[in-house]
């Protein structure tokens, strides 16, 4: 059972810190990158969590973000863990990025749903659609994969 978190400050330090992680595994999978085309794909996805990383930053400065009450009780942290090994095989790759594109957008989802403030609950819709579309061109590009091999 993953922990539970007290405040939305834990929250927003949870989600910023897996856009963090994000960079740098987007970045060693771009690096590993058995083609041009996975390179450019994973380079492309970094750039966006970037992005991501630097919207929730700039919300938890503004820490003026309020949640549904009690909501935070429920809300659990989940993500993928990176494969064993410093080389990841195309495949593997694929997976953890899909797995860790699905928590995201369902983290991200649930807190738009639990924001009292419109402009705050768009900006966590959109970073969920953001995430929701990474998921999607990943798992086109692993099936794509599949069919090749």
């Amino acid at each position: 059972m993953g922990q539970l978190w007290k405040s939305v400050d834990d929250v927003l330090d949870y989600a910023i810190a897996e856009e963090h992680r994000a960079v740098f595994v987007y970045r060693s999978f771009a690096k590993q990158a058995a083609s041009a085309e996975m390179r450019k794909l994973f380079t492309g996805f970094m750039a966006d969590e970037v992005a991501h990383f630097k919207k929730l930053l700039k919300m938890r400065k503004a820490s003026d973000i309020t949640l549904s009450e009690g909501s935070l009780a429920v809300l659990k942290p989940h993500g993928a863990r990176l494969p064993e090994g410093e080389l990841v095989e195309p495949e593997a790759a694929y997976r953890f990025a899909i797995r860790s594109e699905k928590s995201a957008q369902s983290l991200y989802t649930t807190l738009s749903e639990m924001a009292e403030d419109a402009e705050i609950q768009q900006v966590f819709e959109t970073l969920a659609d953001e995430e929701l579309a990474h998921q999607t061109k990943l798992e086109a590009g692993l099936k794509e994969h599949q069919s090749a091999a």
